[in-house]
């Protein structure tokens, strides 16, 4: 998932989690996690950068679970999660 730049701070990217999260909780799911660049990766550029990407969804109610640095990426990731009602 992702939103444009030039279309960013709009609300879009809340939108987008919510509705997921309302479908999600119709289905029966409990929890929705998410893969992202992790804070351990270095990053080349200083603006709109994957800093910004996890402050989002820390501040949708995801958490930090582990950073994964598996052989066959080229990326360490994270693993967020959020509870679901």
């Amino acid at each position: 998932m992702a939103v444009r730049a030039d279309r960013r701070r709009r609300g879009l990217g809340r939108e987008l989690i919510e509705r997921a999260v309302d479908e999600l909780t119709r289905d029966g799911a409990r929890l929705l996690c998410l893969l992202t660049l992790a804070e351990s990766e270095p990053e080349e550029r200083e603006a709109d950068n994957y800093a910004d990407t996890r402050a989002f969804y820390r501040a949708m109610g995801f958490v930090p679970l582990r950073e994964l640095a598996l052989e066959s990426w080229t990326d360490r990731a994270v693993i967020l999660a959020r509870v679901l009602p």
